[in-house]
């Protein structure tokens, strides 16, 4: 118990119809300016556990076991194919591994207001690679038990589709995470 972050989201949702009441009855107190900081107070110490929980190591949330696989192995002009739906969250709490990296598989068109990592239809990662030329030389490939569709992975299909491409696993992590279900694989072009 003691190794695990003892916060979780949903603790707060659980109190969040009495914390309503608690502000709806101190703002009809307060002159609206000051009402406004309070807000954005409670607000924001509201988020902080969740952030917080992110930089846990021992958070499910979070990618630091991604982040020390990698932080030494990444070279300017590699490129990254992540199918995890919370990879923009990861990117932005950890920036230093995907710093120089290209991501092969944004999603800019609207409604999305940030990129949103996976395809919405199911995408192909043959259109991800034909970009420029010959593509990148060295791809990394990062699944997780959320790859692709929620809940389901096609880590498999898509690692054979890759060696189609002419790429291949030249090192791999072992599993990753306090779920033991994150894992990355460095592939190069043959």
């Amino acid at each position: 118990m003691l190794h695990k972050s003892f916060y979780q989201a949903r603790y707060l949702s659980f109190a969040a119809p009495a914390v309503a009441l608690l502000i709806g009855d101190t703002l009809t107190r307060l002159r609206p300016r000051l009402a406004s900081y309070l807000v954005l107070g409670v607000l924001a110490a509201a988020s902080w556990p969740v952030f917080a929980d992110r930089l846990d190591a021992n958070s499910k949330s979070s990618w630091l076991a991604v982040q020390e696989a990698m932080v030494d192995r990444v070279r300017p002009g590699d490129a990254w194919i992540s199918f995890g739906p919370l990879m923009t969250a990861a990117e932005n709490v950890y920036p230093e591994p995907w710093r120089d990296l290209v991501l092969l598989n944004p999603d800019p068109e609207p409604p999305w207001p940030t990129r949103f990592i996976y395809p919405r239809l199911g995408g192909d990662l043959t259109d991800c690679l034909r970009l420029e030329g010959e593509g990148p030389n060295r791809v990394w490939y990062l699944s997780d038990h959320t790859s692709r569709t929620w809940g389901v992975s096609h880590e498999q299909e898509d690692l054979l589709l890759l060696e189609g491409l002419g790429y291949r696993i030249a090192w791999q992590s072992p599993t990753l995470g306090p779920v033991d279900q994150t894992r990355v694989y460095e592939l190069l072009r043959e």
